[in-house]
């Protein structure tokens, strides 16, 4: 929204709010504005009524990962172990119908359904999409599997909450990960994603220009180790038998086209 003076909008949905991109703003209060401006030109407006920092905008639909509160708003319901989406009252599908994996993605659905209704597409014609949508490339992308090695590609995870989101994601059916993770490094506390790091990650390859800072104090973990390029940390020499996950983790200019076709 930085750049953008005037936009022409059926609807849209700011997701979360979260610091990011502060390189460009002189404070997180001028970055939220900025996000949040984007209200200002939605003929049809959405909203996550999860997240604190957003507020509610007239004529809009909300979404929530609880209970709907109103009979058109999105939400969920878990009943006997399953989680299902729903509409008001009325069940949509059961979440775990989908072919995306995380948390995350159990809110990406509900925005694009609140999206979709907002402007009157089909429930029954999202719901069939969100059953066989696979996702976007760079975003928690499944690759490949080689020599019994899971690829996951999630390169647009470029702050350390995004890259904390992919690990939780993979956390619970993956095991023995290795996180090939650097670039730029942006005005971000990184220890509460070091901290998931010890606790639920085999093994960290830093890459990039700010790999070195990343082994100071704060951040140490003897589980990381440093290389010059993404190409060495896939390398037959660097290779370990378990599942890869490529984050950007920061902003990470140098590494995106080698990833589509290294391994």
């Amino acid at each position: 929204m930085i750049t953008r003076k005037y936009l022409d909008l059926l609807t849209g949905v700011v997701l979360n709010i979260t610091p990011d991109h502060l390189d460009r703003y002189p404070s997180f209060e001028d970055y939220k504005q900025s996000k949040l401006n984007l209200y200002k030109y939605c003929q049809y407006p959405v909203v996550n009524i999860d997240e604190p920092l957003i507020p509610k905008q007239p004529s809009a639909k909300y979404f929530s990962v609880a209970l709907p509160k109103n009979s058109t708003d999105f939400g969920t319901v878990t009943c006997h172990s399953s989680c299902y989406f729903l509409k008001g009252d009325d069940m949509l599908m059961a979440v775990d119908e989908m072919k995306l994996i995380g948390k995350h993605n159990l809110k990406n659905a509900l925005a694009a359904l609140t999206l979709g209704d907002q402007i009157g597409l089909n429930i029954d014609t999202m719901i069939a999409t969100i059953k066989t949508f696979k996702g976007l490339e760079h975003r928690l992308e499944f690759v490949t599997k080689k020599d019994n090695i899971t690829y996951y590609n999630d390169s647009k995870a470029t702050n350390s909450t995004s890259t904390i989101t992919a690990i939780q994601a993979l956390i619970p059916t993956q095991q023995d990960i290795i996180l090939i993770m650097g670039g730029i490094k942006k005005q971000e506390d990184y220890r509460p994603l070091f901290t998931l790091i010890n606790q639920h990650i085999k093994s960290v390859v830093l890459i990039g220009q700010d790999a070195p800072h990343f082994k100071k104090t704060d951040y140490y973990t003897p589980k990381a180790k440093a290389l010059k390029a993404l190409t060495s940390a896939i390398s037959p020499n660097h290779r370990l038998k378990w599942h890869y996950l490529y984050l950007g983790g920061i902003q990470d200019y140098a590494h995106f086209d080698p990833i589509n076709n290294t391994l």
